[in-house]
C-alpha cells in the first residue's frame, strides 16, 4: 500500500509538472483533442502535503524568438530566456476544478479505483460537439460546472510579461488564456496546475529536492507565433491615384506603430521609427519608393508619414495606413479601410500615395477658336494693343480638403491683365462656372497682373478633388512689347499648402509653388531711307504701313487704291501705322503680328521721286508653338517652363540675316532717286524757252496762211 501511494503521488506531480512544458499546439477550433495522460515517467516523493498552507500561481508570458531559449518547466522562478521578449496584455483566468480534499485523498491513495479520483485530462473541462470532439479551448466553451469554478477575475500580464494569482487554496487548477495578446497567433493550450506540486530534480543531484513541495508555482507557457512582412510602395501622383503617371518616391520617412491592447484602453506604440523609402534596411535590398518590414507578429499596425523630401508633394502627417498581420502572417486590411482613397493593398504591399497639384498655362492662338482645344498653345504672336485670351488649368490634389492656401498669381511681361468686373472666370471640370464669391481677385505687386485667392479651398473645392478647374481671362499687349526671341512671357504661379499636421490642419507658413508660362511674340519693321548713293539719309519721308488681310471688312481698302498692281490690286489691306523717317532717315514700326506688310510712300524728300510701287516686307517668322516641358526646382518651386530658357535659338524664315532672326525685326533699305533739275521760275532760261515758243507759233501761222493761198489759186 505504501509503495502504491508513493507511486501515485509521484505520478500526479510529474504529470502536473510536465503539463507545463508538454503543451501541444492548438489547431483549428474544434478539431484537436489534447491527451495529457501521455507523459514521461514521474518523479517519486515520500513527502506529505501541508494542508494548512496557501499557494500562488505566477505566469510569465514571453514571445519566443526562433533563436531564443525555452524555459525548463521546474515550477520555480528562472532567469529570463535569452532572445525572448515579454508579452504584456495576455489575460489569464483560473478555475479550481479539484479541492484540497480531493488532492489529499488522491495523494493518500485512498479509493484510487473511483473515477472521482482519477487524474483528469483537459478535454474533461470543455464542451464537445456531436462527434465527441472539443468545440474549442476557449473560455466560452468551458463546461458550465467549470465556469462556476472560476477563482477571482481575469488577470493580465504586466510589462514584464507576468500575471500572478495569490492566496490560493490548495487544489487542482485549470489555467485558461482567455485574452491572448495580439502579437500571438494563438492562445496557450489550457493546462492544469497542482497547488502544491513537487519540485523537479535539477542537475545538482540533490535527491532531497524531490521531497519538497512547491506552494508558489511559476510557469513559463510557450506561445506559437507567426511572423509576417509588409511592403510600402510609395507613389507620387498629380491629382489623385487614378492618374496615369505615377512616380516612385524615395526619401519618404515613415514610423510604424503597433496597437498595444495590454493597456486599457488600448494605445498605439512605436514599433519602428525612421523607415525611409528606397533605403536598404534589415537585410533588404533597396527598391525605388519602397520599404520592406519583416518579422512582424500577429497584431494590428499602422504607418504614418513623418517626412517627405520630394518637392511639391503634400506631406500629410494626419493620415494613418492600417493593416493587420493575421495568424498565417498575411497582411490584411481592416474592413473599414478597404475603400480608403489614399492607399490600397495587393499581396502584402501597401501602395501609399502622395498628391500634388499641377498647373498649365496656355494662350489662344491668334485667330483661333476658344472652343477648339488645339488652338490653345504655349506660344503665339499678337500685335500691340491686341486683346489676348489666356487659360490656366489647375489640377486639384485629392486631399484639397486639408489644404489651407490655394492661390494663383499671374505676372505678365509687357502685357496688362484685365481684371475688371466679370473679366476673370473660374470653371469646374464640367465647365460650370464657380461662384465668384468663393474667390477674390486683386492686382499683383507689378500693377499689371493679378492674384486670385480661393477663400476656403477645403470646402469650396472639395467637389473638385482630383479633378481640374480652369481660369480664363484676357490681357492686352503693351506698346513696349519686345520683338526678340525672348518674347513676352505671361507667368502664372500656384501657391498651396504642402504640409498637413498630425491634427489634420494645414501647417502654418508651409507652402510650395509651381510656375508655368505662355509666350506672346511680336515683330517689327525698320526702314532706312537713303539717296541712291546708299549713304545719304533722307529725313521726313512719309509712309503708310499696310498689312495684307484675308478679306474685306469695314476698315480695309482694295489694293488698287494704294498703288498695288497685278494680282495684288484685287487684294485687301489694312492701314497699320503712319511712319515718318527721322533725321537719320530711319523709322521703326514695332508690335506687329506675324504677316505680310507693304510700305506705301506718301511723301518723299524734296527733289526726289516717290516710289512707283509699295515695298513688300514679310514678317513671316517661324517659332515653336509648343516645346518640350522642362522641369526645374528653384528654391523648392517647380518651374515647368523657365522664362529664362530660350525656347527659340532663332526664328525661322522671314529673313536670312542672323541678327534679324534673333531680333524679330526686318530692316528695309529703301532708296529714292532724284527727279530732273528744272530751272527756277522767271529766269533767263524761262525767257529763252518762251521766245522760242513764240517764234514757233508765228512760223506755224505763216505756214498755214501760205497753204490757204495755194489752195485758192
Amino acid at each position: 500500500m505504501k509503495k502504491a501511494k508513493r507511486f501515485l503521488t509521484g505520478l500526479l506531480s510529474a504529470a502536473l509538472a510536465l503539463s507545463l512544458c508538454a503543451m501541444p499546439a492548438m489547431a483549428d477550433e474544434g478539431t484537436t483533442n489534447v491527451d495529457t495522460s501521455k507523459v514521461d515517467a514521474p518523479q517519486k516523493t515520500t513527502s506529505v502535503i501541508d494542508t494548512t498552507k496557501e499557494g500562488s500561481i505566477t505566469i510569465y508570458k514571453y514571445l519566443h524568438a526562433e533563436d531564443g531559449q525555452t524555459a525548463t518547466p521546474t515550477g520555480e522562478k528562472q532567469d529570463t530566456p535569452s532572445n525572448n521578449s515579454p508579452l504584456p496584455g495576455a489575460g489569464f483566468t483560473i478555475y479550481k476544478v479539484k479541492d484540497a480534499t480531493w488532492l489529499e485523498t488522491y495523494y493518500n491513495g485512498e479509493e484510487q479505483t473511483s473515477d472521482n479520483y482519477k487524474m483528469p485530462v483537459i478535454n474533461d473541462f470543455f464542451a464537445k460537439d456531436e462527434t465527441g470532439k472539443v468545440k474549442s479551448y476557449e473560455a466560452k466553451d468551458l463546461t458550465e460546472s467549470t465556469k462556476n469554478a472560476q477563482v477571482g477575475t481575469e488577470t493580465f500580464t504586466k510589462k514584464d510579461g507576468s500575471a500572478q494569482f495569490t492566496d490560493l487554496k490548495l487544489g487542482l487548477y485549470l489555467v485558461v488564456e482567455t485574452t491572448p495578446p495580439q502579437a500571438v497567433v494563438q492562445a496557450v493550450t489550457p493546462f492544469l496546475i497542482s497547488i502544491p506540486m513537487t519540485r523537479v530534480k535539477t542537475d545538482n543531484g540533490d535527491a532531497n529536492q524531490l521531497k519538497e513541495w512547491l506552494y508558489d508555482v511559476v510557469v513559463y507557457p510557450k506561445n506559437s507565433t507567426s511572423r509576417g512582412e509588409v511592403i510600402i510602395d510609395k507613389k507620387g501622383v498629380v491629382g489623385d491615384k487614378n492618374a496615369t503617371e505615377k512616380e516612385a518616391l524615395n526619401n519618404v520617412t515613415f514610423d510604424l506603430e503597433r496597437l498595444d491592447d495590454s493597456q486599457k484602453p488600448a494605445v498605439w506604440v512605436k514599433e519602428k521609427t525612421g523607415l525611409i523609402t528606397g533605403t536598404a534596411a534589415e537585410g533588404v535590398t533597396a527598391v525605388a519608393g519602397q520599404i520592406k518590414v519583416t518579422g512582424l507578429n500577429t497584431g494590428s499596425y499602422r504607418f504614418v508619414e513623418t517626412a517627405n523630401s520630394n518637392n511639391n508633394y503634400i506631406l500629410d502627417q494626419s493620415k494613418y495606413y492600417y493593416f493587420d498581420i493575421d495568424a498565417s502572417g498575411k497582411v490584411v486590411i481592416p474592413e473599414e479601410y478597404k475603400n480608403d482613397a489614399d492607399y490600397d493593398n495587393t499581396n502584402g504591399t501597401l501602395t501609399i500615395y502622395n498628391y500634388k497639384p499641377d498647373l498649365d498655362k496656355e494662350v489662344l492662338k491668334r485667330g483661333g477658336n476658344e472652343e477648339n482645344a488645339d488652338d490653345w498653345v504655349e506660344a503665339t504672336d499678337y500685335k500691340a494693343g491686341a486683346t489676348i485670351p489666356y487659360k490656366v488649368t489647375v489640377t486639384v490634389p485629392a486631399n484639397i480638403t486639408k489644404v489651407g492656401t490655394f492661390k494663383v498669381t499671374d505676372t505678365p511681361m509687357h502685357q496688362t491683365d484685365s481684371i475688371d468686373a466679370e473679366k476673370v472666370h473660374v470653371y469646374h471640370n464640367d465647365n460650370v462656372e464657380i461662384d465668384s464669391s468663393k474667390y477674390t481677385v486683386i492686382r499683383d505687386t507689378t500693377g499689371k497682373g493679378f492674384v486670385l485667392t480661393f477663400n476656403n479651398p477645403r470646402e469650396d473645392l472639395k467637389d473638385d478633388a482630383g479633378k481640374t478647374i480652369t481660369i480664363r481671362y484676357e490681357a492686352t499687349l503693351d506698346d513696349d512689347a519686345v520683338t526678340t526671341i525672348a518674347g513676352n512671357p505671361n507667368t502664372v504661379e500656384l501657391e498651396y499648402t504642402n504640409k498637413i499636421g498630425s491634427d489634420g490642419q494645414p501647417a502654418e507658413g508651409s507652402t510650395d509653388k509651381i510656375h508655368d508660362d505662355a509666350i506672346v511674340y511680336t515683330f517689327a519693321v525698320n526702314i532706312v531711307k537713303t539717296a541712291d548713293d546708299k549713304t545719304t539719309p533722307l529725313p521726313g519721308v512719309e509712309f503708310d504701313l499696310y498689312e495684307e488681310v484675308d478679306g474685306k471688312t469695314e476698315d480695309v481698302v482694295l489694293g488698287s487704291t494704294i498703288g498695288m498692281t497685278g494680282a495684288n490690286a484685287g487684294k485687301y489691306y489694312k492701314l497699320v501705322k503712319h511712319l515718318t523717317t527721322d533725321g537719320n532717315g530711319k523709322v521703326s514700326a514695332s508690335g506687329l503680328e506675324k504677316g505680310t506688310y507693304y510700305m506705301v510712300e506718301t511723301k518723299t524728300a524734296e527733289g526726289y521721286n516717290l516710289l512707283k510701287e509699295p515695298v513688300k516686307v514679310d514678317l513671316n517668322f517661324e517659332y515653336s508653338e509648343t516645346w518640350d516641358e522642362r522641369k526645374e526646382y528653384v528654391e523648392g518651386a517647380l518651374v515647368k517652363h523657365d522664362v529664362n530658357y530660350k525656347r527659340q535659338e532663332a526664328f525661322g524664315k522671314g529673313t536670312t540675316n542672323a541678327t534679324e532672326l534673333t531680333s524679330g525685326s526686318i530692316t528695309a533699305n529703301i532708296i529714292n532717286r532724284k527727279g530732273f533739275d528744272l530751272p527756277t521760275t522767271g529766269g533767263f532760261g524761262t525767257l529763252l524757252f518762251s521766245g522760242i515758243g513764240v517764234l514757233l507759233v508765228v512760223a506755224g501761222v505763216g505756214v498755214l496762211l501760205s497753204l490757204k493761198k495755194k489752195n485758192r489759186a
